[in-house]
């Protein structure tokens, strides 16, 4: 997806966690431009899975 300057969009992503593997999580996401002085910007989502 290419967005032109001042656009703007929504992304979303699905998780899925085996047994054993509750408790809190921190996924990155990269997100990649042309801006000479900043070419790539992350995403952070912090989550905890468990009861």
């Amino acid at each position: 997806m290419t967005l032109e300057p001042g656009e703007g969009s929504e992304i979303s992503f699905q998780t899925h966690m085996m047994e054993g593997m509750d408790g809190p999580h921190l996924f990155e996401i990269s997100v990649t431009s042309d801006d000479a002085a900043e070419p790539v910007q992350k995403l952070y989502v912090k989550a905890f899975f468990g009861p």
